[in-house]
């Protein structure tokens, strides 16, 4: 296969699918082995589409997507004859933050649908250009996902506001394709003050009709850097009367910020302003507890794998329970994202998490789907799925 045209991927590519793509004429490398390690070396060169199949003994499709979550540059993914799988999948997909679309195709279908979503691949390729005009024709927009208390009035305590892109042929697009796509064309100062903004006037909309939720926007470390960002958002709040208390801000990484002393002085001086700092995706790779005391943090949300690894593995919720437990004495509330199951909801609760966000409870929803969230569900949202009080340890920290 040529380096000029769209390549395929296929995963337990049993005898039928194998047949189909003879049969169209599709050129694709297969990965016949159940080991992890060469559907990594096949995904170093450029891919455009990742067939999975389904067959015993091989490499599961979980455990394909999440090589897939890892790849430089993530293709679209085929489901051959797997409708009945095609949620649960979904859902990890979430999870592991791909963006990239997932088709399903039947058996005898599959050459055909591979064929087009090779030409969509060749076709589209967002760039930088696409996300200038984005953003002056106003294609970017804002979701929002509910943040629920763990107390026993099981409120709604916030909403954190997602970036999406309304691509023209991709469909909605999410933060990990829009992110690295602005950092990398100089368009993430842009692409967060628009967020941002969005979100403070969403707010006052809201608050005009008597719904007073403070809502949480992501911004990236790099932006840290810029010294003016802390004028920019106090004149954004003060120009439409809002209160800082009412807007945080989610950081995922600062400890490879280039500049520390600028990076702690904008951190002090957003949060004496009154705005508060979450510490986003805590638990994963070397994350440093000394973030916790060194920097101003208000909350910490703890990362989906480790409250999912709680949900069976003793060492992970030792783990869980310690972090929930330093924050608390710390006078830092705790929240468990990514809640995605049963199990998952019932280890943030049983940690001591202060309050819990993820697809279980209610997935991420444009601004009008909120309104009707919250008026449908005023008397009746009352998961039962959160089993326990907050940890009593907690009130005894404060």
């Amino acid at each position: 296969m040529t380096s000029g045209r769209p390549r395929i991927v296929i995963v337990n590519a049993s005898l039928g699918i194998r047949e189909a793509l003879a049969d169209g004429g599709i050129d694709a490398e297969i990965v016949t082995s159940s080991d992890e390690g060469e559907l990594r070396a096949s995904l170093e060169v450029r891919t455009d589409v990742v067939a999975l199949g389904f067959e015993p003994s091989k490499l599961s499709p979980s455990a394909a997507l999440e090589i897939i979550a890892g790849a430089q540059r993530r293709p679209s993914i085929m489901l051959i004859d797997a409708q009945r799988r095609l949620k649960h999948l979904q859902r990890l997909a979430a999870k592991l933050r791909l963006d990239a679309p997932i088709h399903v195709a039947r058996l005898c279908d599959a050459a055909a649908a591979m064929a087009e979503a090779l030409r969509a691949a060749c076709r589209v390729s967002p760039d930088a250009a696409d996300l200038r005009r984005a953003l002056d024709e106003h294609d970017l927009m804002l979701y929002y996902q509910p943040k629920l208390d763990c107390a026993n009035d099981r409120s709604i305590v916030g909403l954190e506001a997602l970036v999406r892109w309304s691509h023209p042929e991709l469909g909605v697009l999410l933060p990990s394709c829009i992110l690295p796509l602005a950092a990398s064309s100089g368009l993430l100062t842009e692409v967060t003050d628009f967020t941002i903004t969005e979100a403070i006037q969403q707010y006052v909309a809201w608050r005009n009709q008597g719904i007073d939720l403070p809502i949480a926007v992501n911004l990236a470390p790099e932006l840290i850097r810029d010294a003016g960002c802390v004028e920019r958002l106090l004149n954004g709040l003060h120009q439409f009367d809002v209160s800082p208390s009412r807007l945080t801000l989610e950081l995922k990484e600062t400890r490879n910020v280039s500049d520390r002393e600028l990076c702690v002085d904008v951190l002090e001086r957003l949060r004496r302003a009154g705005i508060g700092l979450a510490l986003d995706d805590y638990g994963t790779g070397l994350r440093s507890i000394t973030e916790l005391y060194k920097l101003p943090f208000t909350e910490v949300k703890i990362d989906r794998g480790l409250i999912a690894d709680a949900s069976h593995n003793r060492d992970a919720r030792v783990v869980l329970r310690s972090i929930v437990q330093l924050a608390h004495a710390l006078s830092i509330d705790v929240t468990g994202e990514g809640v995605e199951t049963h199990a998952d909801l019932t280890s943030a609760v049983a940690a001591g998490c202060d309050s819990v966000q993820g697809t279980l409870l209610c997935e991420p929803m444009p601004a009008f789907e909120v309104e009707q969230f919250l008026r449908s569900n005023a008397a009746e949202f009352q998961p039962k799925r959160l089993v326990g009080p907050r940890d009593s340890a907690r009130s005894a920290t404060h």
